[in-house]
């Protein structure tokens, strides 16, 4: 599966850069996916509006800092981990799940994701797809750089 990764335009902020990943020849990226995904429900879309909300404050104020990101195995996802939805039970409905990876301060790669419905994301057939995604793709960007890193050492 050949990816690339591309800007997203709406959310470029002082402080971060956000990106999305693309599987070359589907129509849309991970996170317009997500998106598009979401707008058929209006709980689903209002919370929609509280991620972006969180996009934008830690693209213009903050930063990608730690605290913004829940670690979920090797990626991180959206809303922080303080934060719970006001519609969500807590016990068949914890709220949206975005996933993205955080590379730096400055870069995020957002992702997919869906409403959470179990207490385990492995557990739930609308996350787990989306969690195992950004697992893979977050240890491909590891193992990446990793070379690049060996590379750059054995040329000195």
């Amino acid at each position: 599966m050949l990816l690339e990764i591309i800007s997203l335009p709406d959310h470029q902020y002082d402080k971060v850069a956000f990106y999305s990943a693309q599987v070359v020849g589907k129509p849309d990226s991970e996170f317009a996916d997500f998106m598009k995904r979401m707008k058929k429900d209006p709980k689903d879309w209002k919370q929609v509006g509280i991620l972006n909300w969180w996009l934008s404050r830690i693209g213009t104020l903050y930063g990608a800092q730690d605290h913004f990101f829940k670690r979920e195995g090797y990626a991180e996802r959206l809303p922080p981990p303080t934060y719970r939805f006001v519609e969500s039970d807590g016990e068949s409905d914890f709220g949206l799940r975005l996933y993205c990876l955080v590379l730096s301060e400055q870069v995020v790669i957002l992702l997919n994701g869906g409403r959470k419905t179990a207490q385990r994301v492995q557990d739930c057939p609308n996350c787990f797809p989306h969690f195992n995604f950004a697992n893979k793709l977050s240890d491909a960007i590891y193992e990446a750089r990793q070379q690049e890193n060996s590379e750059y050492s054995t040329c000195s």
